[in-house]
């Protein structure tokens, strides 16, 4: 990308490795658009998708770029510091309105990625748009994009082996934090109120990342995830304890055995 986007090198000679990253975000957008004319939807690396219904693309409608709140509660609220909309999930079609939304971001990005009173990385840039552009439509199913910072607010349940959002079936949780230490240690770094269902959605999320990460070292020896080697029955660590507990008392052990 940086051969197409010259800015982008000036952007990575000053500022650091991170901040370079979110400076990125629109560019990659814009390079799918450009190159091969294709739509765009943006997701964060820590996010999985539980479910695509098609009634995510009627809500955009004839919309051109679709963006999620953060959905804070108002005795929560920080939009101050982290913006009205998270950047985890955005959709971008590929016209005219939608180039011209990604050129503003192109624009901001490369000013200032930053985190602090002004801006927070490439995200804060997002609560301008709805007043400034009129392509853009503001999602309003909670299922899609559902995050910790939700927990003090939303209900999360399971039923038939899904999850649902305050009613709503769950398309796509970020798993924002989660953090990997040492060998078998896995800690969710989480700072919100957690109950059952939303302490398995983390339990699953890790079982996800341990099965695929063996799939392709099946395929490809070298590839190395830097995710740490758990062994059931020398590694165990607090965390991992705990859910070994839930797993033995709530859980089918069949679902969730690891291998």
């Amino acid at each position: 990308m940086e051969k197409k986007y010259p800015d982008l090198s000036k952007a990575k000679s000053n500022r650091p490795p991170v901040e370079y990253f979110w400076t990125q975000t629109p560019f990659l957008c814009r390079y799918i658009l450009e190159v091969y004319q294709l739509d765009a939807i943006y997701v964060d690396a820590d996010l999985k998708y539980f479910y695509t219904g098609k009634h995510v693309t009627a809500e955009i409608g004839s919309k051109s770029v679709a963006i999620c709140p953060h959905w804070y509660p108002a005795y929560h609220d920080k939009s101050n510091n982290s913006g009205r909309f998270n950047v985890g999930w955005n959709y971008f079609k590929n016209d005219r309105a939608s180039r011209k939304v990604l050129m503003n971001w192109s624009k901001d990005c490369l000013n200032s990625t930053a985190v602090n009173s002004q801006t927070c990385g490439d995200q804060k840039y997002l609560s301008k748009w709805p007043s400034v552009f009129d392509s853009v439509h503001i999602m309003t199913n909670q299922g899609l994009d559902c995050a910790p910072w939700n927990f003090y607010a939303f209900q999360i349940s399971q039923a038939d082996n899904k999850y649902y959002v305050n009613g709503e079936q769950l398309i796509l949780f970020h798993f924002h934090g989660l953090n990997q230490y040492k060998k078998g240690f896995f800690w969710p770094n989480i700072s919100y109120p957690i109950t059952y269902h939303q302490l398995v959605l983390y339990l699953g999320y890790i079982m996800d990342l341990r099965r695929n990460t063996k799939l392709i070292t099946n395929i490809y020896p070298q590839f190395e995830n830097h995710l740490p080697q758990f062994r059931l029955l020398h590694e165990f660590t607090p965390f991992m304890i705990s859910l070994l507990v839930i797993m033995k008392r709530f859980l089918s052990p069949a679902k969730y055995a690891i291998t």
